[in-house]
């Protein structure tokens, strides 16, 4: 009877309990809709009858920025307001109003409120510094206030004419470090064989598949760049402080010192100068009241945030254009639709006669071979084909496949802290033979060719490990020809500054690698340049058309996928029963397993 029920009851109860829950779901998500799309209305509705505005733009962004233009009304309200998520704020738009704020003669200043910001790459922080840099030239000035900054918010924030700390708070500048998780030991330990191809001595992405710490080399490399970098770092905020880069970050036992006999935090960041006080944010208040003026309906000063601030692009106009190609994230194959987009807009610029010059911005470190070369052989096809410049402006990072990318341009633009190069090839195989033989699994038969019986269950055969590593060293040697013929440097000089190494944009421009340091305002011009343009407009080519179904569709899928490993987990636990004591289940690990394996799928 009790195998009765477990075969025929148990499936039937649990699929019966599964429509249900997709019945109630699909319901609530029916309502949900509703309630966005009325919460959308309204939200652009009253943005149409703002009231009018004077004083300070108040820069109080929140979440994460961007390195792409988005869509952002529609997408941050979906995302904040309903999902809780964090904001996801494009570069772009914020530099963009904080240069019409710039022009904007009912725009008197400019408050800096990070305490919600998030994260931001170095690279976007100084294009953000360089912004507010122009703000402040005009005699427009800018204001920070901060309970705490971390590092990236301190990096803004020292752009400011006066930094403000709040009472009891503290400014956190503790430095860079570079760390990964080592997995030799753990694929011992569960028997998988790992096959490891690599060409380039210092292609240090691998080194966890066999090592279980980093190698001699790879921490070299890696000091000597994030050196470079928080040199980088302290040498701005030194400038715009006016004050030494020792006494922005002494030494942690200077600092000790210092603590032990006045264990006050805020005192410390007032005493090196990294505030210019420290006061209760009613006294910020008073403070920007007398130099913006009192708003009687808010009763604090006249402000506008930068989330309501809304401008109309006014654009020259003219047929010649320049436009803006956008290569974010790790290049994978299996999102390949994503990268066929790139393709298209590379296409469409080829064959728009209106469009005068290509400005690809990359911020990648690379991913798949297959990936990289069908955007560069686009690219390439541009030249072969027009006249039409190509130009890359490097982000945070452009490395290794995003580089592949790279040699097909004209000119190439990178910032001084830009992570650049890995021009190196590697792949890794798993597989788990030695773990299903220790379990008691055999996989046994016949084939008419070692090419024929490849598989994750078994052993690599002899033949096909050679044919992988002639095929990697073959995709290095196209890989450095690229770099060597784009660059006008001979093999030998390409493969001596390759090797899998990376570089900061200052040692890339010092070997070659890069045409010159600067930021995306300077690949712009270098683009209208190379195409003798004077006047021109941007089109941005950016999957900014993000719609409320995606939205709603991407959200709902988190949410679902998370409720229904819950519900099945939880299923399984209270409903697995032990027949036999020699077999002994631990129900909470195959719970958790169920759920990494749902996850994987």
């Amino acid at each position: 009877m009790y195998i009765l029920k477990l075969i025929f009851v148990l499936p039937i109860k649990i699929i019966w309990n599964i429509l249900s829950f997709i019945r109630n779901f699909l319901y609530n998500v029916l309502i949900l809709f509703l309630i966005v799309i009325g919460i959308i209305i309204y939200c652009n509705t009253n943005n149409l009858f703002l009231s009018k505005y004077k004083g300070a733009l108040v820069v109080n962004l929140q979440g994460d920025i961007i390195d792409k233009p988005i869509n952002t009304s529609n997408y941050n309200i979906v995302k904040n307001v309903i999902f809780n998520s964090k904001k996801i704020n494009s570069l772009y738009d914020i530099t963009n109003i904080i240069r019409k704020a710039k022009q904007d003669n009912n725009i008197s200043g400019l408050i800096l409120d990070l305490d919600n910001l998030v994260n931001v790459d170095l690279v976007s922080l100084r294009y953000l510094g360089k912004i507010l840099k122009e703000f402040s030239s005009v005699g427009k000035p800018i204001y920070a206030i901060g309970n705490n900054y971390n590092q990236i918010q301190y990096y803004l924030a020292s752009f400011a004419n006066k930094i403000y700390l709040i009472n009891g708070g503290f400014v956190s500048i503790h430095g860079i470090s570079v760390n990964n998780y080592y997995y030799k030991s753990l694929l011992s330990k569960i028997k998988i064989n790992s096959y490891i191809f690599r060409v380039g001595k210092y292609k240090s992405a691998v080194e966890p598949f066999f090592r279980d710490n980093m190698s001699s080399n790879t921490k070299n490399i890696n000091k000597n760049l994030i050196d470079n970098i928080w040199n980088i770092y302290l040498k701005d905020i030194a400038s715009n402080r006016h004050v030494s880069k020792k006494q922005i970050y002494p030494s942690i036992f200077s600092t000790i010192l210092e603590l032990e006999k006045d264990n006050n935090l805020s005192k410390f960041a007032l005493k090196h100068k990294l505030v210019d006080d420290i006061l209760s944010y009613s006294k910020f208040e008073k403070l920007m009241i007398n130099i913006f003026g009192y708003n009687e309906k808010n009763k604090t000063y006249n402000y506008i945030s930068i989330y309501n601030y809304y401008i109309n692009n006014e654009t020259i106009k003219t047929n010649n254009k320049i436009a803006i190609i956008f290569i974010n994230n790790i290049l994978i194959d299996d999102k390949i639709s994503s990268y066929n987009n790139i393709i298209k807009y590379i296409n469409c610029a080829r064959l728009d006669d209106n469009v005068k010059s290509i400005l690809l911005r990359i911020n990648s470190p690379g991913g798949s071979v297959y990936i990289s070369e069908l955007i560069r052989a686009a690219l390439e096809r541009v030249h072969t084909t027009t006249s039409k410049p190509i130009v890359v402006s490097m982000g945070n990072i452009d490395a290794s496949g995003g580089y592949w990318i790279s040699t097909a341009a004209d000119y190439i633009i990178a910032d001084s802290s830009t992570i650049t190069g890995s021009i190196g090839v590697f792949s890794v195989i798993n597989t788990t033979e030695n773990l299903l033989d220790y379990i008691g699994i055999h996989k046994d038969g016949v084939s008419n060719s070692p090419l024929a019986d490849i598989s994750i269950n078994k052993k690599l055969p002899l033949e096909v490990v050679k044919l992988i590593r002639i095929n990697t060293q073959f995709i290095y040697n196209k890989f450095i020809n690229l770099v060597a013929k784009s660059r006008h440097k001979s093999l030998n000089v390409i493969n001596n500054i390759s090797q899998g190494r990376v570089w900061c944009g200052c040692d890339a421009m010092k070997y070659g690698l890069v045409d010159q340091i600067g930021d995306f305002d300077d690949a712009i011009n270098k683009a209208a340049s190379l195409a003798k343009i004077k006047q021109f407009q941007l089109k941005w080519f950016v999957n900014d058309n993000i719609s409320l179904i995606n939205i709603l569709s991407n959200s709902i899928y988190d949410i679902f996928t998370k409720t229904m490993t819950r519900y099945l987990s939880d299923y399984i636990i209270k409903n697995s029963v032990v027949t036999n004591n020699d077999i002994k289940i631990n129900k909470k690990y195959y719970a958790v397993c169920l759920q990494y394996n749902y996850s994987i799928i």
